[in-house]
């Protein structure tokens, strides 16, 4: 686990790098209750990457939604309000994502036995907007993670 004192939109440039090596990756962003109040400069964080990620961004709580980063930015985006970890590793599974950023507080309840498998098998990084699940089931799968300082 490697925290990171930068400004949380280089912070998330580095670790799409990191995971993508060359490829393009699947960022999936929490748009939770939790998050509702750091959204704004995630936005403008996943807006710095986007030419790094797949066409859309997967958006969730507790279901997953694709939309553009123009959609993103508009902040025309729904939330169901509470968080699932559930709907991110079904999209991993079923679309065979290879590579994979998960944008999150980590707070995202039980990981079960399959998603903790699929997410395992992913090449993922997770970046934390507090350093409060740095040590998390979400943490310990992930192959870099980053903790999103100065939100």
């Amino acid at each position: 686990v490697v925290t990171v004192a930068a400004i949380p939109r280089r912070t998330l440039t580095d670790l799409v790098l990191r995971v993508g090596v060359g490829e393009r990756v699947h960022l999936y962003l929490d748009v939770s209750g939790s998050v509702e109040s750091l959204l704004e400069k995630l936005h403008e964080a996943v807006r710095d990457v986007a030419h790094l990620v797949g066409r859309d961004v997967h958006i969730f709580a507790t279901n997953l939604q694709d939309v553009s980063v123009e959609d993103l930015a508009t902040g025309t985006c729904m939330t169901t309000g509470g968080t699932s970890i559930v709907p991110v590793a079904r999209h991993i599974r079923e679309a065979r994502v290879r590579r994979a950023v998960i944008v999150t507080d980590g707070q995202l309840g039980i990981i079960g036995a399959r998603d903790r498998e699929t997410l395992a098998r992913t090449i993922l990084g997770v970046a934390l907007t507090s350093g409060r699940e740095e040590d998390g089931d979400l943490a310990r799968l992930a192959r870099h993670v980053v903790v999103l300082t100065g939100l």
